[in-house]
């Protein structure tokens, strides 16, 4: 440490503070690599499991049968669900962004199957791919 501050031209608490803060940080990082932060169980226990469960099920059944499920659209839901129980509940950006990372939603819908290509676009896209084949062979 003497020499390093020396040669750096720096104090040796300068060093030392940089020394700790690179251990609590290396401790946090083992710490994370050991999933400590996502042991099951942990954490508080949901207000309305009933209620949160239900509104899984409607996101869900909106989106198989292909309808729009926006997020005003849950906040609302949400809010119509829980207002019974908690007056005071707000479905607040922060509390739905949790919602969905901890149900495993997303705001990306899922690309359903394309209409099938009439029959001449796929002979017309057949043909543009053998005359490229036959352009790369001749060069």
């Amino acid at each position: 440490m003497i020499q390093m501050s020396g040669k750096n031209n720096l104090p040796r608490s300068t060093i030392y503070s940089w020394k700790n803060e690179l251990r609590q940080k290396n401790k946090k990082v083992s710490l994370l690599k050991r999933g400590a932060h996502l042991q099951s169980g942990s954490g508080r226990k949901l207000s309305y499991p009933k209620e949160v469960e239900e509104l899984v099920e409607w996101i869900l059944v909106r989106r198989d049968c292909h309808l729009p499920v926006g997020r005003q659209m849950i906040k609302g839901r949400a809010a119509s669900l829980i207002k019974g129980h908690n007056p005071s509940f707000k479905a607040s950006n922060e509390w739905l962004d949790k919602f969905m990372l901890r149900n495993g939603l997303s705001m990306q819908m899922k690309t359903s199957v394309s209409e099938k290509l009439p029959a001449q676009l796929e002979k017309r896209i057949e043909s543009f791919f053998i005359r490229v084949r036959a352009l790369r062979a001749k060069h």
